[in-house]
């Protein structure tokens, strides 16, 4: 039986709704003037009677009466199931066995990386223990000098204190003697 509906070929997207599932449609196209390829991509409702199908199915739908709002395909035929081509993959021994040793390698690898990223956090602990070590007694030698210096300015300051009231006994002995040899004459002399 011959019709003239549109049928397009796709790949299910969607199947969370009742006996309604969502297919998307690739068309290439070439651009009338540039000639570049445009890949376009369209998302159709398309009615599924027995909600049998899967995500990743290939069909062909065909257009119809309107089924609801935006439903106007049905599901005319199943071009590919995904969960048959998985099943026979795994009775075949096609590429679980090869996912299994990526699997495997993975594993090895993340393993691998966590024993190199403990140790070298150990590694910079110890490190951080070794510089705060070495922070103290470094401060402690400084806190030493700190005290041999302030010991040593007491001492400088005790001598200039000694100096200074040795000077000034002096420097008060000096003004006697001045006075003293100072004669009174000539001090009327020195205001004419």
């Amino acid at each position: 039986m011959s019709n003239n509906r549109r049928r397009l070929q796709g790949v299910v997207v969607g199947n969370t709704m009742d006996k309604t599932v969502k297919v998307q449609i690739e068309l290439v196209t070439a651009h009338p003037l540039y000639g570049k390829i445009i890949r376009s991509k369209k998302n159709y409702l398309v009615h599924d009677e027995t909600n049998a199908l899967e995500i990743g199915d290939v069909v062909k739908i065909v257009e119809s009466r309107p089924i609801s709002k935006r439903k106007r395909w049905v599901v005319e035929e199943v071009v590919e199931h995904v969960h048959l081509l998985d099943e026979e993959l795994q009775d075949e021994g096609g590429l679980a066995p090869e996912v299994d040793a990526i699997a495997e390698e993975l594993a090895a690898a993340q393993a691998e990386q966590a024993e190199e990223l403990a140790a070298a956090q150990a590694e910079a602990e110890a490190e951080a223990i070794e510089a705060a070590d070495e922070v103290q007694e470094d401060e402690a030698q400084v806190v030493a000098e700190v005290a041999e210096v302030e010991a040593d300015e007491a001492e400088v300051d005790a001598e200039a204190d000694v100096n200074t009231d040795d000077a000034d006994d002096a420097d008060d002995a000096d003004d006697a003697d001045d006075e003293e040899e100072a004669p009174v004459g000539e001090e009327d002399d020195d205001s004419d």
